[in-house]
């Protein structure tokens, strides 16, 4: 009886269940066009019309500043001097403006820059930023550094003997050995690395020679300065992977790689594309880029 009950409530003839389909349909549309609809709709914010403009701008300020790409930093490197160096220049070579800050602290209390060391000396400098600048520096010899007194002599003889100051890339072995503590072993390494190099660029490279300390360097640099014009380049075009590693910067691999990179891209217009070598990081490549030209 039940069942019998049940059939003859829950019957739907076949237009019923085409009527209730259709019903169905038309909610889910509805529903669907109703939740898209609302999605799109902008929100609006009502702002009191005194409060309105200093918060709407800085709502937009706040979002182009979340929507900005971050600013590249731009490093140029140059030649210069660190004595006297203006606190835009030392950003310039890609030191913050805290870090130029503290150095120019340090030269308002008389600190000076008497060699490439003392640069290094500086805490605010990396050993990986001081490798990038090192082939950069170039201290200018002071007046009063091309006049030490010999204070060997009795104090009653009132004679000064003003020492002679060499240029690092044509001086000899025997005015090398003109400097205190730099015997004929050392001024022979000194020709030696120099030659190896192409000349020096700065006398701070002299650390680079087994044999000589910092304090050495320190001493001796007083009577040295450096002529770039001096310095040979490797001309790429005009070299081969054996000459490209002699040089101290280079090793063997790198030299091959260059040496075949070239062959490929030999359209090249500047020596910073070879700083897409794998096998070379940045910082051999900063030490070696001083030395290499293409032509």
């Amino acid at each position: 009886m039940s069942n019998k009950f049940l059939k003859a409530y829950f019957f739907y003839s076949e237009r019923e269940k085409s009527g209730i389909q259709v019903l169905l349909f038309l909610i889910v549309f509805l529903i669907v066009v109703l939740y898209f609809k609302r999605e799109a709709e902008p929100i609006t914010i009502i702002i009191d019309e005194d409060q309105k403009k200093p918060k709407v701008e800085a709502t937009l300020a706040s979002y182009q500043e979340k929507e900005s790409k971050p600013e590249v930093k731009m490093v140029e490197l140059f030649m210069f001097d660190p004595n006297g160096l203006s606190l835009e220049n030392w950003q310039k070579l890609g030191l913050s403006k805290k870090q130029a800050a503290v150095i120019k602290r340090y030269e308002s209390k008389g600190g000076k820059f008497r060699s490439e060391l003392d640069v290094k000396k500086m805490y605010c400098i990396s050993d990986k930023k001081y490798a990038e600048l090192l082939p950069y520096i170039n201290i200018k010899v002071e007046k009063e550094r091309a006049k030490y007194v010999d204070n060997t002599k009795p104090k009653f003889v009132k004679e000064k003997k003003t020492l002679e100051i060499f240029e690092i890339n044509s001086c000899d072995t025997n005015q090398l050995q003109s400097l205190r503590g730099i015997g004929p072993v050392l001024s022979k390494r000194i020709i030696k690395y120099r030659e190896s190099l192409g000349g020096f660029r700065s006398l701070g490279q002299l650390n680079e020679i087994y044999g000589l300390d910092s304090g050495l360097v320190n001493k001796i640099s007083l009577r040295l300065h450096v002529d770039l014009d001096k310095v040979e380049m490797i001309k790429i075009a005009q070299t081969d992977i054996k000459r490209l590693s002699k040089h101290p910067y280079i090793n063997y691999n790198q030299s091959r790689a260059i040496y075949n990179y070239f062959q490929a891209h030999s359209e090249m217009v500047n020596v910073i594309e070879l700083s897409n070598i794998v096998i070379i990081d940045s910082l051999a490549f900063e030490r070696m880029k001083p030395y290499i030209s293409l032509k």
